[in-house]
């Protein structure tokens, strides 16, 4: 059985999901995406990722629903760790943001980001 472990990039932007998938798979993450909230929410189902990149502001649904419904439903969903992007500066001590805190977003990235400090997240994430 392998220990790879595997990242849902769920975002909308075309150009940054690939980027994002491509870099990822050299560091040796099986890498899956989805455009959408629903197309995240079934491919979610279907493999349990280790971690997910959870835009926002998605098309169909807010990303903030797409994290409630995986955080509400493990058996369906699996238990992944959540690193938000978001085109706002977030942070997770603001009081404001009391869902993050309430859904276990394990943290926040705000775009554009250092691709660098999204790995460091990641590995974070994944301790």
């Amino acid at each position: 059985m392998s220990d790879k472990k595997t990242i849902l990039i769920v975002e909308d932007d075309k150009p940054l999901r690939e980027l994002l998938k491509v870099r990822l798979e050299r560091q040796h993450f099986d890498v899956q995406c989805a455009a959408n909230g629903q197309a995240a929410l079934e491919i979610c189902k279907n493999i349990h990722p280790n971690v997910i990149l959870l835009d926002v502001n998605l098309p169909d649904i807010l990303g903030v629903d797409v994290l409630e419904a995986i955080k509400s439903s493990p058996k369906d969903y699996g238990t992944p760790k959540v690193i938000v992007l978001t085109g706002i500066a977030y942070s997770i001590d603001d009081p404001k943001e009391r869902w993050a805190r309430e859904y276990d977003v394990a943290d926040f990235l705000a775009k554009p980001f250092d691709y660098e400090e999204l790995l460091k997240k990641i590995e974070t994430a994944l301790k």
